[in-house]
């Protein structure tokens, strides 16, 4: 039977682990286009410290932030939230 409490550890273990992937996803499509996080900062209109929060996973993104990095990277939000193998590399 499902309590409250591990409902809410469940929500918190997706919540991380959506944030890990985002920051993974950030990572690797910036390194792609031969930007550095700093880069990709500026064009999205992101301050470093946020998104520095975000990438070690201390913070969330609005979708807002989400979609102006995404476009930053001129790619679709999707790919910023898209599960990754298990090596790291490309989106399922």
């Amino acid at each position: 039977m499902r309590t409250p409490n591990s409902e809410t550890d469940e929500l918190q273990r997706a919540t991380a682990a959506l944030r890990a992937r985002v920051a993974h996803n950030l990572r690797r499509l910036a390194k792609q286009r031969g930007l550095s996080i700093v880069r990709v900062c500026h064009f999205a209109d992101v301050t470093r410290s946020a998104m520095y929060r975000a990438l070690a996973g201390r913070a969330s993104m609005t979708v807002g932030t989400i979609a102006r990095l995404a476009s930053a990277l001129q790619v679709d939000p999707a790919e910023l939230l898209a599960a990754v193998d298990g090596t790291g590399g490309a989106p399922e």
